[in-house]
Parts: structure tokens; sequence; C-alpha cells
């Protein structure tokens, strides 16, 4: 298995001295479906952020999809983040429009800026839209502003967004987090079948224990900036994971 991201030593260290990151090895497959897990402040969004410099490290090294991203010029680090959707709790969508506006500025990085206004886009664009609308459940509400949406539909709107990137990787910061439970359940069943059927490789922050048991493969457990968990979703337990809240140095050892 070729891996798709290589993290060694990542760090990241504020001005005022705040380490968010410390030492940071991650190794995650083609294909895997990995939550990252841990309390605020454990530094699960700034790894995030690190994969494709939308935060500059201040230590150690990103490799991803083969492209060593600290060292990456402009150009190669935008044709990454090309590849790269981007799913987060605060959905990031446009709010006066419609659905299906804010789906087809999902090609922008690949098709350019006529993708800000649908009508101008190939006819082949708009039923792609309209097909990643369709996958998400909400072709029947693709011309619904998106303020008049539900926290669980606008999360979906996102994903679709995403979808029309033709992504490779999919980043998703704490993606249920203002979600009512069913509609969480809802997002994260979406994801995971999403990520089987076009075999993304999916990297998300939970904070919902049962949830990243439930839905995802590979659990990585982190506190103060540091893994101090990492195995695949069948041997973990609510327990062992409760453990990375909080838990004294000498319980976490115990769960590795």
């Amino acid at each position: 298995m070729t891996a798709k991201i290589v993290t060694t030593g990542l760090a990241l260290r504020y001005r005022n001295g705040h380490e968010a990151l410390r030492g940071v090895d991650l190794v995650v497959g083609p294909g895997e479906l990995v939550a990252l897990v841990g309390s605020n402040g454990a530094g699960k969004s700034s790894l995030l952020r690190c994969l494709v410099r939308l935060q500059e490290p201040t230590g150690g090294s990103v490799v991803v999809n083969g492209v060593n991203v600290r060292k990456a010029g402009a150009r190669q680090l935008r044709r990454l983040r090309q590849d790269v959707g981007v799913v987060s709790q605060r959905f990031n969508l446009v709010e006066r429009i419609g659905a299906f506006h804010n789906v087809v500025h999902g090609a922008i990085g690949r098709e350019g800026s006529r993708c800000l206004v649908p009508a101008l886009c190939t006819t082949a664009l708009r039923a792609e839209a309209m097909e990643c609308l369709d996958r998400v459940g909400l072709a029947d509400l693709a011309r619904r502003r998106v303020d008049t949406l539900s926290g669980g539909q606008r999360q979906r709107v996102a994903i679709a967004r995403a979808l029309m990137q033709k992504p490779w990787l999919v980043l998703a910061d704490e993606p249920v987090a203002s979600l009512d439970p069913s509609a969480g359940r809802d997002v994260m069943e979406l994801l995971r079948s999403i990520a089987v059927e076009r075999e993304l490789t999916v990297v998300a922050a939970l904070h919902q224990v049962d949830f990243a048991l439930t839905y995802t493969q590979r659990i990585v457990g982190m506190q103060a900036g540091k893994v101090v968990l990492d195995r695949p979703t069948p041997g973990c337990t609510v327990e062992q994971l409760s453990a990375v809240y909080g838990a004294d140095p000498g319980r976490l050892e115990a769960v590795n």
C-alpha cells in the first residue's frame, strides 16, 4: 500500500510559545477513512490545516500524494489543493444563493471563474453538479437558497460541493459538530458510503466517540498536540477512546 499522507515530526508552534502540534508522525494509506479524536485544543484541526498548508508548520515534514507540502511552490500547492475536498462544521457555503449554485462553485479549481455563474458553465458541468446533489439526496432542493435549509441539508450541500472537485482526499473538520444526533449519523453514513464508492481517502476530526467507532476504519487519538493512540477501529472500545480525553500518561500508554 502506497501511503497518501505522511507526516514526520510535524510541529506547529505559535509566536506566543503555544505548541499546537508536537512531533506528529502519521501515515494514511489510499482509501482509508481515519478519525482524529481528542479534546478541544488537542491539535486535530491544526493537523488537518497543516496537511495542505492552510497553516504553516514550524517543524517536521508533510508529504501528501507525493508532494512535499512544506517545500511546494504556489502553483504546486494550488494544484494539490484542487484535489482536496474540505468539509467543516461551519459549512462555508454562500448562504444567499441556491444549493445548485454552491455545488457548481466546487469546480472552480479545475474549470475556472466561469463556475461562479452556473449559466456560463457547460451543460456537462451543470449535469455533474446535479449528479452530486442527487448523490447526497438533495436534487429536489437544487434551487432552494441555502439559508432556508436545515443544518443537515447544508452539510450535504457542502459534501456535494466537495465531490464536484473530484477529490481523492476529503478533510472533514468536525463535520457533525453543529448537527443533532440524527442528522449527524446521516452525514457520517453519507461520508462513509461515498468514500467507499469513490475510493476516497478521508481524514475526519470528530468529538463523538460513538461516531468514530461506527463510521471509520481507523482511529487516531490526540492530546496536547501529540498522537497518543493509533489503531484500527475494530480494536478500539469506548473506554479506550475515552481515555484520550484527559487521561494521565500512564493510562494513555496502556491504550496504545
